[in-house]
């Protein structure tokens, strides 16, 4: 048995002139139905997020990933760059065990 004209029927013929409208062009198509005016919608943001950002802005200029200065990063690219920067596997290994495990060294 099959319920005809109820509510959702009644919602999805709405929808659907809402729809066939403005597709169409025309404003609230539908018996009842009016279109929805978007125009006004408004995203508002507190001050706090301002100051959110300017303390990152002054973290990230006082140290840069992972708390590395400016100077010890520019000190491994050069040993980088040079082909002077060597990494020993086993204290690696290590490091990323400890890591995973909660261990600090």
């Amino acid at each position: 048995m099959k319920i005809q004209n109820g509510p959702a029927d009644k919602a999805r013929k709405a929808r659907h002139a809402t729809v066939a409208g403005e597709r169409s062009g025309q404003k609230g198509a539908g018996k009842g139905v009016s279109s929805i005016d978007r125009s006004s919608d408004r995203v508002v943001l507190s001050e706090r997020i301002g100051t959110l950002a300017e303390s990152i802005k002054e973290i990230s200029k006082v140290d840069g990933p992972m708390g590395a200065s400016e100077a010890k990063l520019e000190e491994l690219k050069a040993a980088i760059e040079a082909g002077d920067y060597h990494v020993d596997p086993r204290k690696l290994a290590a490091s990323i065990l400890n890591s995973d495990l909660g261990i600090e060294e």
